[in-house]
C-alpha cells in the first residue's frame, strides 16, 4: 500500500514525512483521509515495520548450565523462552528473553548493531541462584559454503597446534589458536567472523555443518553465576572482491586492523631489543626428533647438507623428545637423551655450524 501511495502522491509514508503530509494535506486513492489518520497508520506501520524486523534479525544463542559440576548439564536457547521482545536503542536492536520461573536463567538480552556489510554482537545474561553458566555460545551465525551457481566455497580456521588453515572438504577445530577468528568464502564473496576481546579469556570458534552451510559461533567456557556479560564484539562481516579474487589473506588482515590496536601489539618485533637479529631477519625452522639424537655423525651429515644446499640463512633448530623417557613426557626431563654427553655433542655441532638450538619441551 505504502509503495502505491508513494508513486501516486509523490510522498514517502514515515515519520519524517509525516509533518509534510499535515503541511500539503496530501490526498490519493489508496490513503483518502484526513492527514491526521495517514499519520496514525503511517506509525502503526512503522512499528510492525520495525518489529518484524526485529524478530528476523534475532541471534541464535546456547547458554550450558550446571548447579555442580557434575550435575547434569542444561541447555538454554531462545526456543526456551516464554517471552521475547526487540526494541531499537541508540542505533542497535536490542533483543530480550525472559524465561519460566525457577528455571537456571532468568533473562537474556542481545545487543545487535548493524553498519552496511559488517553486524556486531553482544550478550548479557542473568543466571538464577544456585546455578553457574559454565559454556555460552553466541552468536551462532549461519554461513552458506556454496554461493551463487555452485561457486566453491573455502573455510579456513586455526588449527589446534596453533596457525591457520584453509581446506574445500575438511575441517579444522581452531583448538588454542591465538587467533580469534575465522571465515568463508568462494572468489567473489566470503564472511569474516571475529572475536575482539583483548582479555585472557579463552575463545573458541566453534562451527558445525548443517544443510545451509556453516554455523559460527564464540564459545567460552567457565564457572560463572549473576549477572554475566560480554565486555567485547563479535563481528560478522560481509566481504565482497576487489581488483582481485578473494584469498585467504584478505581475512587474516581483516583481524590484523583490529590485532594491531592491542596492548600486546605496542612494540612490533623488529623493534623489540630483547629479540636477536638473527631472528628479527625472518630464521627458518628444522625440527629434529628423538632418533638423530641417538646419531650425532648422522646429525652432523644432515647439518652439513644443509649449509651447502640454503646457505647461511639463519636456522633454528627445534629437537623433539630429548626428554629422558619419550617425546611429551613431562616433567621429569634429566638426564637428557640418549644420555647428557651425547645430547651436548650435539647442540655442539648445531652451535658450530651457524644454527639455533631449541630444545622443545613438553
Amino acid at each position: 500500500m505504502l509503495d502505491n501511495c508513494v508513486r501516486r502522491c509523490g510522498i514517502i509514508h514515515d515519520m519524517k514525512t509525516i509533518s509534510e503530509l499535515a503541511r500539503k494535506r496530501a490526498w490519493c486513492i489508496w490513503c483518502a483521509m484526513a492527514p491526521r489518520r495517514v499519520a496514525v497508520m503511517c506509525a502503526i506501520a512503522m512499528l510492525l515495520a520495525l518489529s518484524g524486523a526485529a524478530k528476523q534479525s534475532a541471534p541464535s544463542f546456547a547458554l550450558t548450565l550446571r548447579r555442580a559440576p557434575n550435575d547434569e548439564a542444561t541447555i538454554i536457547a531462545p526456543s526456551n523462552a516464554v517471552e521475547h521482545s526487540a526494541a531499537k536503542v541508540d542505533g542497535a536492536v536490542c533483543h530480550e528473553w525472559r524465561f519460566r520461573a525457577g528455571g537456571p536463567v532468568e533473562r537474556v538480552s542481545a545487543e545487535v548493531r548493524e553498519n552496511g556489510d559488517e553486524t556486531r554482537y553482544r550478550l548479557r545474561a542473568v543466571v538464577a541462584g544456585g546455578w553457574h553458566l559454565e559454556k555460552r555460545s553466541f552468536p551462532c551465525v549461519e554461513c552458506p559454503r556454496v554461493g551463487e551457481g555452485g561457486r566453491t566455497r573455502w573455510f579456513m580456521s586455526g588449527r589446534g597446534a596453533g596457525g591457520y588453515g584453509r581446506e574445500e572438504t575438511c575441517l579444522w577445530s581452531n583448538g588454542n589458536s591465538a587467533g580469534q577468528f575465522a571465515a568463508t568464502w568462494d572468489d567473489e564473496e566470503g564472511v569474516y567472523f571475529g572475536v575482539e576481546d583483548a582479555s585472557d579469556d579463552n575463545h573458541l570458534i566453534g562451527f558445525r555443518e548443517e544443510a545451509g552451510g556453516l554455523v559460527f559461533s564464540d564459545e567460552v567456557s567457565g564457572w560463572s553465576s549473576g549477572e554475566v556479560a560480554t565486555g567485547y564484539d563479535v563481528v560478522v562481516r560481509k566481504v565482497r572482491r576487489g581488483a582481485s579474487p578473494l584469498v585467504w589473506s584478505d581475512f587474516c588482515d581483516i583481524y590484523r586492523e583490529w590485532d594491531e590496536r592491542q596492548p600486546w601489539s605496542g612494540m612490533p618485533l623488529a623493534k623489540r631489543g630483547d629479540v636477536p637479529d638473527w631472528l628479527k631477519a625472518g630464521a627458518a625452522m628444522t625440527r629434529f626428533s628423538r632418533g638423530w639424537l641417538e646419531d650425532p655423525e648422522r646429525l652432523e651429515r644432515h647439518l652439513e647438507w644443509w649449509r651447502r644446499t640454503f646457505g647461511d640463512k639463519p636456522v633454528l633448530t627445534a629437537i623433539w623428545g630429548w626428554e629422558k623417557v619419550g617425546t611429551w613426557y613431562s616433567p621429569d626431563y634429566f638426564p637428557c637423551h640418549p644420555d647428557d654427553a651425547t645430547f651436548a655433542k650435539c647442540i655442539a655441532a648445531m652451535k658450530k655450524r651457524g644454527f639455533h638450538p631449541f630444545a622443545w619441551p613438553s
